[in-house]
């Protein structure tokens, strides 16, 4: 019994022993599970970090775009304006075209009265049309003035109004796209304190306090810092950019040799012109005296052959008397065929006198052909030595333009600008097909946006069969034209609008179209950006074949098809001499957009990891700070290399900006169903987290943690990799003294 109970108690060791080993495996657990929770910790930071940061910046894209936008929005309402003010022109200058055909026809008839007598009705009945015409004429032009007064008192405070909107809107986007810097910073540092316990809140008049690797919490790590340092310039400068129109043209900063040559350039080019000039008076002149000699000659031929009719007469009449003579031997019929004879010596005398005028006319026409001939070749030489400089002149402005690529690339950008308002323009603004069309008592009536017509047509389908040959279109009746451009000139652009109206006879066989016309009409207005006369269009920026460009059609179509010069001429003298008062109008407005629009075509194999539009954020929190409070072992573990960096974890994360326009819903498709590029105009800019990639990771672990990612042991078992270490040891000193 007494050796039992000797024995009782033992298990107790076995249970002490194992108490402790749960003990310390209960803190190993812990103290593994609080640096994992705090890794998670530091992570989300990270994340939440660079999504944000993703995000202001998607945000201030969309900004950017709905308020470039809302400038193209704007610059079509003063299309509009302007095209209101040309629409009512038109109105104004077709009673003036009705009082000059008035005039014409007064001054016709009564010319024609002068050689034919006429009756008192008929006189009355012209005289009665004609103060008729004019009494129309004067009407519609005192109506049409009045309502310009009145439209233009409207348009000018509303142009004013829109322009300073659109210099509003500019500002602002810069503004909010600088003032980014400061939003993806203060977001930084915030998510850094909402997502790490323990990270005090940023002081805002202590901000880099964040960045204090010895302050309590989560931090910013050198290489979150650098990553920030590296991004912001390529977001604010290189991935988008803010177009200009005041440098589209930069000609300052050209030297005196570059000046120089500019002017003997022109001067070459001037004397060119000047002999081209001088060419094509010559030419006019030759063919107007070869027209004189041609008449003449023809005159000269038609009198000969007069006389040589006459000769033949006169022979045929001798003949008869001859053959009398010598049957009768009549004294009578001897002085007859005497008088015969003189009358044949006479003709043969005129006949030579004929030939020779004929000849000597011919041989003005061939010398008048061969000055002309000479002229003309002397037209073309003149011609391409023009060419020859204009092509000098254009070498040495790309020369220019290559040291100076900035006006390139700001032009390019204001085009594009140019390009979208343009296609934003509503169809009134744009000269859009009638949107009207009835047959009323067979007549057929179009009117609607700004083109209308009123008269009598057809279509006819050509078809043999199933074959489709084409049309046959027939129009004949009143037919008016036009439309607003925002066109450069200077140093901006102008807002111009031209409309036409002619009536007309119009045949168009298989899309080729046949047109009589007599103007009825023109008339034109524009809004430049200043009261410079460099920004103000005139009649030399309006050439016929302007109204052939474009589509649609630039005006609308109001100098198409050719049969509307006439018409499009005098517009183009009302255009210039209609600018509206005050020139409200301000030019297109700075704005921003992609610096590139066309994507890489390879992914480039070593790039900026920090450039827009990647993101990366690292942050950092030292094993030091996590729980003081917390159990520990009697010694430190050492888990990591001696490192003095290693007291500390870190985490990175990588966001991006991307373009995508949704295809989902047919709400937001485009109307080519084509994939859009990324562009600031659309507002479809979004963030999301990006996978960080092996040299982002391996930049990360040398600057957050001084480590290469590469064992010595590694290094020196591989022969290329000898010395490699250490050479990036040395490098990241140099890198973490600098930071």
């Amino acid at each position: 019994m007494m050796r039992l109970s000797n024995q009782e108690g033992q298990a107790s060791v076995f249970v002490l022993i194992l108490i402790g080993v749960v003990i310390i495996s209960v803190i190993f657990l812990f103290q593994a599970g609080r640096l994992t929770t705090e890794k998670m910790q530091v992570q989300n930071a990270a994340d939440a970090a660079a999504f944000g940061a993703a995000t202001l910046e998607a945000r201030s894209l969309n900004f950017s775009a709905y308020t470039n936008r809302a400038m193209a929005a704007n610059e079509v309402a003063i299309g509009q304006m302007i095209g209101l003010l040309s629409f009512v022109d038109e109105l104004k200058t077709t009673g003036e075209y009705i009082d000059e055909y008035a005039a014409g026809l007064e001054a016709a008839t009564a010319w024609l009265f002068a050689i034919l007598v006429v009756g008192d009705v008929i006189e009355s009945i012209i005289s009665a049309l004609v103060a008729t015409m004019e009494d129309i004429g004067t009407t519609i032009t005192e109506v049409g003035e009045d309502v310009e007064k009145t439209m233009e008192t409207i348009a000018s405070p509303a142009i004013k109004g829109f322009s300073i909107i659109n210099a509003v809107y500019s500002y602002s986007q810069e503004i909010y796209h600088l003032a980014t810097i400061y939003l993806v910073t203060s977001t930084i540092l915030k998510s850094v304190e909402d997502n790490v316990p323990g990270t005090p809140p940023m002081d805002i008049h202590h901000p880099l306090d964040m960045l204090d690797a010895n302050k309590p919490g989560a931090h910013l790590s050198d290489f979150g810092m650098l990553a920030l340092i590296g991004h912001l310039p390529s977001y604010l400068y290189t991935y988008t950019k803010r177009y200009s129109p005041s440098k589209q043209k930069k000609e300052k900063g050209k030297s005196a040799k570059e000046k120089e040559q500019e002017k003997k350039d022109q001067e070459l080019l001037t004397k060119d012109e000047q002999r081209i000039a001088q060419d094509r008076k010559d030419i006019a002149r030759y063919q107007k005296h070869l027209g004189k000699a041609r008449q003449q000659r023809d005159k000269d031929k038609k009198l000969l052959a007069k006389d040589l009719k006459q000769q033949k007469k006169d022979k045929k009449e001798h003949d008869a008397l001859l053959e009398k003579w010598n049957k009768d031997h009549d004294p009578e019929t001897k002085k007859e065929l005497a008088q015969s004879t003189e009358r044949l010596r006479d003709d043969k005398l005129r006949i030579r006198d004929d030939k020779a005028a004929v000849q000597e006319d011919q041989n003005k026409i061939d010398t008048i052909q061969h000055r002309l001939t000479a002229a003309e070749d002397k037209l073309q030489r003149d011609k391409k030595r023009l060419g020859t400089d204009e092509k000098k002149q254009a070498d040495d402005e790309k020369k220019w333009d290559k040291q100076h690529h900035q006006g390139k690339e700001e032009n390019e950008g204001m085009q594009r600008m140019a390009a979208t308002i343009r296609e934003a323009r509503d169809p009134f603004t744009s000269g859009g097909p009638p949107i009207y069309d009835k047959n009323i008592y067979n007549l057929k009536f179009k009117f609607g946006n700004r083109d209308w017509k009123f008269g009598y047509g057809f279509d006819l389908n050509l078809h043999v069969g199933k074959i489709h040959f084409g049309h046959l279109k027939f129009f004949t009746g009143l037919d008016s034209k036009g439309g607003s451009e925002l066109r450069f000139k200077g140093k901006n652009y102008v807002w111009s609008g031209v409309d036409t109206s002619v009536l007309e006879a119009e045949l168009d066989i298989l899309g080729t179209p046949i047109e009589l016309a007599i103007p009825t009409g023109g008339g034109g207005y524009q809004a430049g950006s200043s009261a410079e006369p460099e920004n103000i269009l005139t009649p030399l920026d309006m050439p016929p074949t302007l109204g052939d460009y474009g589509k649609p059609k630039t005006y609308g179509g109001a100098g198409y098809p050719y049969g509307r010069w006439p018409a499009w001429e005098g517009a183009s003298l009302e255009l210039a001499e209609n600018d509206v008062e005050g020139t409200p109008y301000g030019g297109l407005r700075p704005y921003r957009d992609m610096s590139k629009m066309d994507l890489p075509k390879k992914k480039k194999l070593l790039s900026n990891p920090f450039d827009a539009p990647f993101f990366l954020v690292g942050v950092i929190r030292k094993f030091d700070d996590i729980h003081k409070d917390d159990p520990k072992f009697s010694d430190e573990m050492n888990l990591l290399d001696d490192n003095p960096k290693n007291n500390r974890m870190g985490a990175i994360a990588k966001s991006e900006l991307f373009f995508n326009r949704p295809r989902d819903l047919s709400y937001f498709w485009r109307a080519d169903k084509k994939i859009e590029k990324p562009n600031v105009f659309s507002p479809f800019w979004k963030a999301r987290l990006a996978k960080t990639t092996d040299l982002e990771r391996f930049l990360a672990m040398a600057i957050q943690h001084n480590t290469i990612w590469l064992a010595k042991k590694d290094a020196g078992q591989i022969p290329a990799l000898e010395g490699i270490k250490e050479k990036l040891d040395k490098i990241l000193k140099s890198l973490n003294d600098f930071l």
